[in-house]
């Protein structure tokens, strides 16, 4: 059968082609090319250990005279510093690999305003339970009456909240399928288990009578003699 007794196989014009697919709503972003350094894992691992061991070292209590204690003091603000650094840097490289670069620069500054006001939320919970009205917002001031508590409790919620919204722009900007809200709440369980098992160990160490190492007074004047 020739082609022209068969019109089904005779060659015609292509047909033209469609519109681009769209990717379906829930598809996972796209990656800038060249993904992650490979550096980035080891200069995060080496600014956590800088870090760590700055805090170890500020607790060094030096002998008598001013030079070990100015040692003491510079060594660990270096690696304070140094830490700091090579953390944000390998976060940052981490940062610019997954979305574009002035979004990088958004995401760094909402991790940072996050993990301080994580920082000043703890710090202003300990003052209050340890009664130490006049470091609750590293200001010292000798408030009279109430006044102390009640501003602590304002600053623990505001703190409070203001890391909840900074962790939950943070994640959209750089994880935007990640639900932020059940893993805050999983920090929320965390944390009330960590403050709870906080409160009965200093009711404890307060209250509990320590017996270990006194012995019991046996004599008839009770005065242990």
């Amino acid at each position: 059968m020739s082609e022209a007794e068969n019109p089904a196989a005779a060659p015609g014009p292509a047909p033209a082609a469609g519109p681009a697919a769209s990717p379906p709503p829930d598809a996972a972003p796209v990656r800038p090319a060249g993904g992650t350094p490979a550096w980035v894992p080891a200069a995060v691992v080496a600014g956590a250990v800088l870090l760590v061991e700055g805090f170890i070292v500020r607790q060094i209590q030096p002998g008598a005279g001013e030079e070990g204690v100015k040692f003491i003091g510079d060594l660990s603000l270096v690696s304070l510093v140094l830490g700091s650094l090579s953390l944000a840097a390998g976060y940052f490289a981490y940062l610019a690999a997954r979305v574009a670069l002035a979004e990088a620069f958004e995401a760094l500054v909402g991790t940072a305003v996050t993990v301080t006001l994580y920082g000043v939320g703890w710090r202003v919970l300990y003052a209050l339970l340890t009664g130490s009205s006049t470091e609750l917002f590293f200001v010292s001031a000798d408030w009279p009456g109430k006044a102390p508590v009640a501003a602590g409790l304002v600053g623990l919620l505001l703190s409070v909240a203001g890391f909840a919204a900074c962790f939950r722009w943070t994640a959209s900007i750089v994880w935007p399928y990640f639900r932020a809200g059940v893993a805050l709440n999983v920090l929320a369980m965390l944390h009330l288990v960590v403050l709870l098992l906080g409160t009965v160990s200093a009711l404890n160490l307060r209250f509990t009578p320590r017996l270990l190492g006194s012995g019991i007074d046996l004599t008839e004047t009770g005065s242990g003699r």
